[in-house]
């Protein structure tokens, strides 16, 4: 062979090459068409595919978007010493809720309230200095800038008052909302200084569930909406949605939403992590079982159903997952779907369907 092949010119090398490319093309088609036929032989011996299909009916659904974050308060207060001293009186134990105006702590007074009083008795005197100046300006006996002067001390005076009069009030420190004494930082006999914390107060008129929303779902939210939330603890609130942020975040790339809880009707602690559900339009959907998914080679979503004998293919859209499977748009009314022998069947391919639970 070996000779026979050498004996041969380059053209004739050639030819017989493809010749036998061709020849092994021609055989290669017959074994796979083989196998086709006897596949469609066997199906014709044996009858119709077998297959197990579920019903699944039309519901009623109405779509939601979840978002995890956390609980907050529209109202966080710090409060702090404005006047150094010693602490005389907490009237309110942590953990206790106040109104606004409530006192929180009370400072010593140290000699603020006999300030004020020295700065009122100095107003006054000012005052009648004034008026003795202005009625001896009407009748020529005194000159205009001797009226000035008595006028900017009456001013000076009326000043110091004032600034006597913030001290000793500053002396209280009070909430300036309805709200819960989360921390209470001094006790009785403490000294502060200015700047030093002395409470935290927590607002309990209006609570917050704050998330973040992805750009596909920034669009689906609207201020107003009703939503709920279910807590860490498993507490679960309702509320409205207040605010749906319109620039993202630079870092994240999402949308800060805030549903407000009437503090009246719940208490919810703060800072803790919850799930915050928004549901969306109602409409028709079906929820199918995850294993009668079939999918394309390009990741598309399918369903083979029992229609009439045959097997039908059929393109869903995914809209969420269910408690029983995936809820889908694409079908309708009552479908046999296939659960059992859907990755086997084509498209048209005559099938018996027995239906399973």
């Amino acid at each position: 062979m070996l000779v026979f092949w050498k004996s041969l010119g380059q053209n004739s090398r050639l030819a017989l090459l493809v010749v036998l490319i061709f020849l092994v093309w021609m055989a290669t088609g017959v074994f796979k068409g083989a196998p086709e036929e006897k596949k469609e032989q066997q199906q014709e011996v044996n009858g119709p595919a077998q297959v197990a299909v579920q019903e699944i009916v039309a519901e009623d659904f109405t779509p939601s978007i979840t978002l995890m974050g956390r609980t907050a308060t529209d109202d966080h207060v710090e409060l702090v010493a404005q006047v150094a001293g010693r602490i005389v009186a907490t009237p309110v134990e942590q953990g206790e809720t106040v109104a606004a105006g409530d006192i929180v702590v009370q400072i010593e007074t140290a000699g603020r309230e006999a300030a004020v009083k020295a700065a009122k008795a100095q107003v006054k005197a000012a005052e009648v200095l004034v008026k003795a100046a202005r009625r001896l300006s009407t009748e020529g006996f005194k000159a205009a800038s001797t009226m000035a002067d008595r006028e900017a001390s009456l001013a000076s005076a009326q000043q110091a008052l004032a600034e006597a009069e913030l001290n000793l009030a500053r002396t209280k420190l009070t909430s300036p909302v309805a709200a819960r004494v989360d921390n209470l930082a001094v006790d009785v006999g403490d000294t502060v200084t200015i700047g030093d914390a002395v409470a935290t107060l927590i607002g309990t008129q209006t609570y917050l569930v704050v998330g973040q929303a992805a750009q596909r779902e920034q669009k689906e939210m609207k201020v107003g909406q009703k939503a709920m939330a279910r807590l860490a603890n498993e507490q679960e609130v309702e509320g409205v949605i207040r605010f749906v942020a319109q620039e993202a975040d630079e870092r994240t790339l999402t949308y800060r939403v805030e549903m407000a809880v009437d503090g009246a009707s719940y208490q919810v602690p703060v800072g803790m992590a919850a799930a915050l559900n928004i549901p969306g339009e109602g409409g028709v959907a079906h929820q199918i079982p995850h294993v009668a998914v079939v999918l394309d080679d390009d990741g598309a979503l399918n369903v083979m159903t029992a229609t009439d004998g045959f097997a039908r293919k059929k393109a869903v859209q995914l809209l969420q997952e269910g408690d029983r499977g995936l809820w889908v748009t694409g079908l309708t009314g009552t479908e046999q779907v296939l659960v059992r022998g859907q990755l086997s069947v084509a498209d048209g391919q005559s099938v018996s369907a027995t239906v399973v639970k």
